[in-house]
């Protein structure tokens, strides 16, 4: 096995960023295992040579239950979630959104502030939130349904 430390050079239209992944090579399984910002990459390669593909996974988080622990079920987020404004406005042309200082006072892991003091959200973790609440708002429909259906018969 082989441990290394690699500099990446991330470039955005507004700024470019320096990170490190620290990489574990296992020669066994000709595997590369990757880790970065807390989360796990595996690339299948023998050179285990890193793409920026590899290491942003063209949106895609790792969800497997293998690797989760302190796994808790949502409840309860359609309040949290419809108090969340939402907008439409121009970042390198027209965009819809959230305002991440906003979010943040409702859901603050769900924001992280870069050096520099710019804030960045985790879409995909407010997904999720919206996924559940979306449950929600379907269970109190399918509640209300049968309390008319139930008005309605004894009528």
């Amino acid at each position: 096995m082989k441990l290394s430390l690699i500099p990446i050079l991330l470039a955005g239209s507004l700024s470019a960023t320096l990170s490190f992944a620290i990489t574990l090579e296992d020669t066994a399984d000709n595997k590369c295992k990757v880790f970065k910002d807390g989360e796990l990459y595996e690339i299948r390669n023998q050179s285990c040579e890193i793409t920026l593909n590899d290491l942003t996974n063209n949106g895609l988080r790792w969800s497997d239950l293998a690797l989760k622990s302190h796994i808790n079920p949502l409840s309860n987020e359609i309040m949290a979630v419809t108090s969340i404004n939402t907008y439409h406005y121009q970042l390198n042309g027209p965009k819809y959104g959230v305002m991440a200082q906003e979010l943040e006072e409702i859901y603050p892991d769900l924001v992280e502030t870069t050096s520099s003091g710019l804030k960045r959200v985790d879409y995909i973790g407010l997904s999720t939130l919206t996924l559940q609440a979306l449950k929600e708002a379907n269970e109190k429909i399918k509640q209300l349904e049968r309390r008319i259906e139930s008005i309605e018969q004894s009528n």
